[in-house]
């Protein structure tokens, strides 16, 4: 190869100089603490949970820490590692929840919310697939085991107190007002009354289209994904009675729902993410569509925000307001503020 001549050098040199250095207050590019081995895995994220100005990320090597204070830069801060994938979380008072599949449930304590620390841990039959907190209890969608019911009280100490099997593959469970509401694949929606805080007693089962997989509350309606199928938008007005009240059409397979005032936020696979407007005693339009590089695992909507685990790219932080708002342009775009990692 030809040495290079000393003016191609200089000027080589002065534009190195005159590059800026990245800035540390776009934070480290990786989770501090991340095992070296699973740096290219860190990116995987299934779902964002939030608690005040943190986002907590779950992803293949655990869960994530992130600062969220300014939507638009936000930064990773530590990670908890769990020596597996973590498939969904769920916040309790100082603590967070954590489904591990196969290897069950684990607590951790948020005394210090930028660096979470296990408690316990408890297996279970099944797979821990989704997770929905009751007063001193934690709900546990576990794949083909059922729903189980845990004891939380002594955070050192989980405990099993209840447990139903259902006949489809349970992903998400909700409760409202005494009722347990439980995605169960090609089997529905499963329903359970919650009784005394401490029993499960079936209550029937509705038939849905596809396979239901994902579930949110919106006041006296629920959105079910279903998968290819799209959403249904099921009227609660008789809670151990839904009924299907309209579908929310989608392009892709429905992974997650979520809801907030009257939008409702879809993530539709590989067709990224939609945004609905779902005022009552209207019609559900979809507003805003948004399509990433990568496929839209979960989403979560925070006052004009949407946080979207992003599968293979880690986090995504949209504005939906007022792009997004009821009453928008159909096929309007949310704005794209920031993402983990930066800079892509």
């Amino acid at each position: 190869m030809p040495r290079a001549s000393r003016p191609a050098l200089a000027l080589a040199a002065a534009i190195l100089l005159q590059t800026p250095a990245p800035s540390m207050a776009e934070g480290p590019r990786m989770p501090p603490g991340t095992p070296a081995p699973q740096e290219t895995l860190v990116r995987r994220t299934y779902q964002v949970a939030v608690q005040g100005d943190m986002a907590y990320l779950a992803s293949t090597v655990g869960v994530v820490a992130t600062s969220i204070k300014d939507p638009a830069r936000p930064r990773y801060l530590g990670v908890m590692p769990l020596g597996g994938s973590a498939n969904a979380l769920a916040l309790a008072g100082e603590h967070l929840a954590v489904a591990l599949g196969s290897d069950g449930v684990a607590l951790a304590a948020l005394k210090d919310p930028a660096k979470p620390q296990k408690v316990s841990r408890i297996r279970l039959a099944g797979a821990a697939m989704g997770l929905h907190p009751v007063s001193g209890g934690l709900l546990v969608a576990s794949g083909t085991a059922g729903v189980h019911l845990l004891d939380f009280k002594d955070p050192a100490r989980l405990r099993k107190i209840a447990h139903r099997d259902t006949p489809g593959y349970a992903r998400e469970v909700v409760a409202r007002q005494g009722v347990v509401y439980v995605a169960d694949g090609r089997a529905g929606l499963a329903m359970f009354a919650l009784e005394g805080g401490r029993r499960l007693t079936a209550r029937g089962a509705l038939k849905l289209k596809g396979q239901a997989r994902s579930l949110a509350l919106a006041g006296d309606r629920m959105l079910v994904g279903c998968g290819p199928a799209g959403v249904a938008v099921l009227d609660l007005a008789k809670p151990l009675a839904p009924r299907v009240a309209g579908w929310l059409p989608t392009r892709d397979t429905v992974r997650g729902v979520a809801a907030a005032g009257d939008l409702a936020a879809v993530a539709d696979g590989a067709a990224g993410v939609a945004i609905f407007d779902i005022s009552a005693g209207k019609k559900p339009r979809l507003t805003c569509r948004h399509k990433p590089r990568r496929s839209v695992n979960r989403v979560l909507l925070r006052q004009d925000l949407a946080l979207v685990a992003n599968d293979h790219d880690g986090l995504l932080v949209l504005r939906v307001k007022p792009a997004c708002a009821a009453g928008a342009r159909a096929g309007g775009a949310p704005t794209v503020l920031g993402s983990l990692p930066s800079g892509r």
